[in-house]
C-alpha cells in the first residue's frame, strides 16, 4: 500500500482538529477568558495545525498551485503575508510572550515592557504608592482577590509567581 493514502487519512483530520483547537482557544484568549490551560494549548497545539496544514498543502500541491494563477487569490495571499511581516516590525500588539514578562497579552511597545518590569520588581509598599494607596489597602485588595501576600516588602513579581498569575493580571488588579 502506498504511503500517500495513509498520509491523506490523517492530514485532513489533523488540520480540522488543529484548527478547531486553535480557533476556540484563540477566541477565548482574545476575549480574555483565560482558562488555566488555554494559552498553553493555543501555543503548543497550534503546531498541530501547522503540521496538518503543511501536510495537507503538500498532499494537494497541484490544486494549491492553481491559486497562484488567480489574481484575487494572489492579492489575498500577498495582503495576509504582508500583514504578518508587518506585525514583526511594529512595537507592541500581538499579545505573545514578547509583550512583557510572562506574556500578559497587553498591547504595549518597548516602553510598556520596561514599565511592566519596573512595576513587577517593586515591593507592595512601592506599588501601593504608585497606585495612590496604602500598602495595607493593596494587600487587602490582593487578598480579597485570593492572592496571598506575605509582607509589604514582597515584590509583585514574587506574588505573581506564587499565585500563578501573569504580570498583566496582577498589575491590572493593583491599579484597579
Amino acid at each position: 500500500m502506498s504511503v500517500l493514502p495513509k498520509l491523506r487519512s490523517f492530514a485532513t483530520p489533523l488540520t480540522i482538529g488543529g484548527f478547531v483547537l486553535s480557533a476556540v482557544t484563540g477566541v477565548a484568549l482574545f476575549f480574555h477568558f483565560n482558562t488555566p490551560g488555554s494559552k498553553a494549548l493555543h501555543e503548543w497545539f497550534g503546531w498541530l495545525l501547522i503540521g496538518g496544514v503543511a501536510l495537507h498543502v503538500w498532499l494537494n500541491r497541484k490544486v494549491f498551485a492553481t491559486y497562484f494563477r488567480q489574481p484575487l487569490a494572489l492579492v489575498i495571499i500577498a495582503l495576509l503575508v504582508g500583514l504578518t511581516a508587518f506585525s514583526f516590525f511594529t512595537g507592541g500588539g500581538g499579545g505573545g510572550r514578547g509583550n512583557g514578562p510572562g506574556g500578559g497579552g497587553e498591547r504595549r511597545g518597548p516602553s510598556g515592557r520596561l514599565a511592566t518590569e519596573v512595576i513587577m520588581g517593586a515591593s507592595v509598599s512601592v506599588a501601593a504608592q504608585l497606585a495612590k494607596s496604602e500598602p495595607e489597602q493593596l494587600i487587602a485588595k490582593l487578598e480579597a482577590a485570593g492572592i496571598e501576600v506575605e509582607s509589604k516588602d514582597q515584590t509583585l513579581s514574587d506574588i505573581a509567581s506564587d499565585a500563578d498569575k501573569n504580570p498583566g493580571e496582577l498589575i491590572e488588579l493593583v491599579f484597579r
